[in-house]
């Protein structure tokens, strides 16, 4: 009975003498707290003031900031062209790759390279992604009077669909299915 005593004792003796060394030693600073605190960050927008997207930015700048260790003051930055593809090439080129500038823009940005590597020669996992502001739902509609009532007509009729921009959903969504599908869609 004596030795479990004794093992008992150690362990205690071991564990107090572990607190009284590494108790009294001054706390490290949060390297990311260190970081951020009394820095300005850039939110880069990729679209013109007083859209939904420049909307979205401005919410989220205004108290993103309180949920970053050392709370940083987060100040939005516009940069419309090309439906946000400018403000993209710029994150994943010329902005600080330090965590001082991030961007919000097109969800379909980052296939753009994919669909028209001419057209934005950049490489998507060059970017860290962090997540989305909005969780959207995408449909494909057709009027009455153009001839397309099933699929098999898609794949056969020559249909043209309209898109809002490079980059956005209409035209990235419609570039991937005639692409993927072969169909005869013009955009």
């Amino acid at each position: 009975m004596k030795r479990p005593l004794r093992n008992r004792r150690l362990a205690t003796f071991l564990g107090v003498s572990w607190l009284a060394v590494f108790a009294g030693r001054p706390a490290n600073g949060e390297p990311v707290a260190d970081f951020y605190a009394g820095r300005t960050m850039q939110m880069v927008i990729g679209y013109s003031v007083g859209g939904g997207y420049d909307i979205y930015g401005r919410t989220l700048a205004r108290y993103m900031g309180k949920h970053i260790p050392g709370n940083p003051t987060i100040v939005p930055q516009n940069m419309p062209g090309a439906g946000s593809l400018r403000a993209v090439n710029y994150l994943a080129k010329a902005a600080p790759k330090d965590g001082s500038v991030f961007g919000i823009f097109a969800r379909g940005a980052a296939m753009e390279p994919l669909l028209d590597p001419k057209a934005m020669p950049f490489d998507p996992n060059s970017l860290k992604w962090i997540g989305s502001i909005t969780n959207e739902v995408s449909t494909c509609a057709f009027w009455n009077t153009a001839g397309i009532k099933d699929w098999s007509d898609m794949q056969h009729k020559p249909f043209t669909v309209g898109g809002t921009g490079a980059s956005s959903d209409t035209d990235v969504f419609s570039k991937v299915i005639r692409h993927f599908f072969h169909l005869p869609l013009k955009l």
